[in-house]
């Protein structure tokens, strides 16, 4: 198959470097150092679930001249997700599927701004993956399990399905209720991600902390309360299956919130906290701990800058 898959840093790059050794025609979309990296070196994989290095994967930065693809699987963070999605146009055909990854709620409507929502099929993804240098993705191990929208069996996600299948170290189900999947994740990473930003503490020292624990549930029941009033009925150990399900993961796994905080970085803090808190004053439902999350990081979700504006 030919994939372009548009951000190529840790889960990106990692999806895309596993798809490529089974043979499928792959273009990574990166930027900067990395991109430099990719064409020169190649896209060198770090893993316990196997090491690759992969010399002949194509990378640019002008989506424009990847033409026609069968799947774009979009990678990018939320902040960068609208600006990336005007510019798909070159690389649809009738038969291109786009596959969402993000961590909200709210990747297929800015997607389905500029294309027919019929192609796009939302999914989530559980893998810690980051860019150790440039040119070098890094995964400590854990879980790497994709579930994404089958759209009703269409042949084109069909066939990636059986590539996913065959391609080394990533997990894929496919899923006929893609609004619970996305909504499970999202009030997962949300409440994860807020408590790891606040208490600046890794998964380990999360669960290590009885009152960080404390906190999480809090996060985990309020964005429960909002989905149950969005009309999103959630499993009802949802809360126990998320303090199973990242409780497993690295201790040394950190959420990608508090990354770019301390990186100084555009942060997603308004599409987890933040639309858990924004969702609440619409529906009605008390929030109090992703209110106080948002209200105390707001001023850096767009990096430091924020601050001294």
């Amino acid at each position: 198959m030919k994939i372009a898959v548009i951000g190529a840093g840790g889960i990106g790059g990692y999806l895309g470097g596993r798809l490529s050794q089974t043979g499928n025609q792959v273009t990574l979309v990166a930027r900067g150092g990395h991109l430099n990296a990719i064409r020169q070196n190649g896209l060198r994989i770090e893993s316990p679930f196997g090491c690759a290095h992969l010399t002949s994967i194509e990378a640019t930065d002008n989506i424009a001249a990847i033409g026609p693809v069968d799947i774009i699987l979009a990678t990018v963070k939320l902040p960068d997700l609208n600006d990336v999605a005007r510019q798909f146009s070159s690389m649809i055909t009738e038969t291109t599927r786009i596959i969402t990854l993000q961590n909200g709620i709210d990747a297929k409507p800015m997607i389905a701004q500029f294309t027919n929502a019929d192609r796009i099929a939302q999914g989530v993804i559980y893998l810690a993956a980051d860019i150790k240098e440039p040119g070098t993705i890094m995964t400590p191990g854990g879980k790497h399990q994709m579930l994404v929208d089958d759209l009703n069996g269409d042949a084109t996600m069909a066939a990636l399905f059986d590539e996913i299948d065959r391609a080394e170290a990533i997990d894929v189900t496919r899923s006929r209720d893609a609004e619970k999947v996305v909504w499970s994740k999202f009030t997962a990473q949300a409440s994860i991600a807020g408590v790891t930003a606040l208490t600046r503490l890794p998964l380990g020292g999360v669960f290590a902390s009885q009152e960080a624990k404390v906190l999480l549930a809090q996060m985990i029941d309020e964005a429960i309360a909002v989905a149950s009033a969005k009309g999103i009925q959630l499993d009802p150990d949802h809360r126990e299956t998320v303090f199973r399900t990242y409780g497993a993961q690295p201790g040394a796994q950190s959420s990608s919130l508090l990354v770019d905080i301390e990186a100084g970085k555009p942060t997603e803090l308004q599409w987890l906290s933040g639309r858990v808190h924004a969702l609440g004053k619409e529906l009605g439902v008390p929030t109090p701990a992703h209110s106080v999350t948002w209200n105390a990081l707001a001023a850096v979700k767009d990096g430091p800058a924020t601050i001294r504006a």
